[in-house]
Order: structure tokens, then sequence, then C-alpha cells
């Protein structure tokens, strides 16, 4: 008679991931230090208690009643009855759980890739973007990019259904952040497999759509072209691109495999042309990605957390095509 094990035998793969995950997870606990955190708690008390959401300035002495465009309301809401419920451990804790789910999902993303690369790059990854893990509206946009992107390359018609909706959600949570989700339905859904033009121009404008069904409709993004032409980027430092310094190393690191990735693809693209739906998108993310993140430092965690399953894959096929062919 077989003997059956007390425990369930463990592969390496799930070791690593194991403690890279713990390592995730720990590294996201950390004590709230963005000042910004109490007024988004403050506004979603606001709302929560006048069940409205507020038109004018409601908070500033010096300018109340000035029109405002409370664009980020749904996540706002949704931070303050976490701490309502929990206190700002709860809520600290509840934003921890939010960015392992993400690194849960681009590991999903990222099945087939080295486990060695895989887990060294999502370690890269962490470092770079760790400094916006914060309780935040940017942490729903993190959310809905990594399961928008997670969607759109697994390539399943019946999962792109869901696009629209994640997209209504976006809009609301962190206002025209969500035109980030119509970029990349604007970089994979021409490419889809099995999906007919009229059908992708119909879900391609569902998307596009449901950025505006919000309580402020298209004002949210006039209010975002207002903002961007008054000047204030200069003023703030999450808007600054960043400089070459030792607490950007991460990120410059990530930047370059990415940037090597996205070239090993293109060129094996040259000799495989039956992948051209999937790396010309991949590729096209990569690159849009790493403008934006070095374009303004509030972009770097966006670019690690959507590019690093991407380029996990890439490195993980070029270093077996190498080790097939040299050694």
């Amino acid at each position: 008679m077989r003997a059956v094990p007390v425990f369930p035998t463990l592969s390496p793969r799930s070791i690593v991931f194991f403690f890279l995950f713990a390592f995730v997870f720990l590294g996201s606990v950390f004590v709230i230090t963005d000042n910004d955190v109490w007024w988004h708690l403050k506004t979603g008390e606001y709302i929560w208690s006048q069940q409205r959401i507020p038109t004018e300035d409601v908070f500033t002495y010096t300018i109340k009643g000035k029109e405002w465009t409370t664009f980020e309301w749904l996540s706002q809401v949704t931070l303050y009855g976490v701490y309502h419920a929990f206190s700002l451990s709860g809520l600290t804790l509840f934003k921890a759980l939010v960015v392992l789910f993400l690194f849960l999902l681009m590991a999903r993303s990222a099945k087939n890739a080295s486990t060695l690369i895989t887990a060294a790059l999502f370690g890269l990854c962490f470092l770079a973007a760790r400094d916006g893990f914060r309780e935040r509206p940017q942490l729903f946009t993190y959310l809905f990019a990594v399961l928008s992107l997670y969607i759109l390359r697994r390539r399943s018609v019946r999962l792109l259904n869901a696009l629209p909706f994640i997209q209504v959600l976006w809009a609301n949570a962190h206002g025209a952040a969500a035109l980030a989700g119509v970029g990349l339905a604007a970089l994979y859904i021409p490419f889809m497999p099995g999906m007919g033009t009229r059908r992708k121009v119909l879900l391609l404008s569902a998307i596009a759509g449901a950025t505006f069904l919000t309580p402020h409709t298209y004002h949210t993004y006039t209010y975002l072209w207002t903002l961007l032409h008054s000047g204030f980027r200069e003023l703030i430092l999450e808007y600054q691109s960043p400089g070459f310094s030792l607490w950007f190393l991460p990120f410059f690191t990530l930047l370059a495999l990415s940037l090597a990735a996205m070239v090993a693809a293109l060129m094996n693209l040259y000799h495989h042309r039956s992948k051209f739906a999937k790396v010309v998108p991949d590729a096209a993310l990569i690159a849009v990605a790493a403008a934006m993140s070095l374009g303004a430092i509030r972009n770097i965690p966006l670019f690690a957390l959507l590019v690093t399953p991407v380029v996990a894959e890439y490195l993980s096929a070029a270093t077996l095509q190498w080790r097939v062919k040299y050694v």
C-alpha cells in the first residue's frame, strides 16, 4: 500500500513565488506618509454622509464654492468605507492585498515564462513601483490597468466583453486616467484573432463610450485639459521626469531590460512573421509605457506593472533560443 504524503509536494516555482508574494505583501505594508490620503478620506466621508458628490469646493476657505470636478469619487468612497469599517490599519492592509492581487494576476499572465527570470523581474518591478503603492485613487488605476491588460493578452472573446464594465468603474474611480484603458484596447483589439472588424469597432466604441459614463461626463476631460495647461506640473514632484539617481535604479534597470526585450521580440518577428499579431501590440505597449514613465515619475508604477509580465515572457523566450543555439 503506497504511503500518502502528509504535505503536498510543492514545485520549485511554487516555492519561489510563495516567498516573492510574501515579499510583495509585507513590503506593501508601511505607514501612511502621503498627505493626499487624508484629503481623499475626507472627501469620501463627505460623499458618504451627504449622499451626494460635491460639485463645488466645500473644504478650502479661500475658494469655498468654486467649481470642483470630483472625478475620483468612487475610489474616495471605497477608501473611506474601508477606513470607516477597519480603521487606518485595515486601510493599509486593504492596499497591500490589492498590490498582492496585482502580482498574482501578473504571475498568471507570465505563467509560461522562466521562473528565475520572472521572479527577478517581479522583484525589480516591486522596487520600481513601491513608492506608488499608497492609499490613493492611483491604486485603482493600477488594478484596472493590470486586469484589462490580462484580459486583452488572454485573447478570450468572452472575457473581452467585461472591458466596458471595467472602464466604467475605472472612469469613476480615477477620472481621466481611464483613458489608459482606451489606449490599451486600441493597441490590442485591432490584432485580436477570431473577431470580425465590425465587432472590433463596436467593442472599441463601447470601451471609449464607457469613459463618459460618470456624473461629470465630458467635464472630467475638459478639467484635465485645463489642469495640464495651468502650469501646475512644474510645481509637483511626481509630474517631473525621473532623474538619474540610486532611488530610480530599479526603474532604469527595468526600463533597459524592457527595451532589450522589445528589440529581441522585433528581431524574432523577422524570422517568424506568424507572430505579428502578438508581438506588435506588446512592443507598442513597452514603447508607449516607457515614454510615459520617462515623462513623469507618477507613471513609473504603471509602466512597471504593465510591462513586467510581457518582458518576462520575451526574455525567457530569448534566453531559451540562445541556449538551444549556443549551449
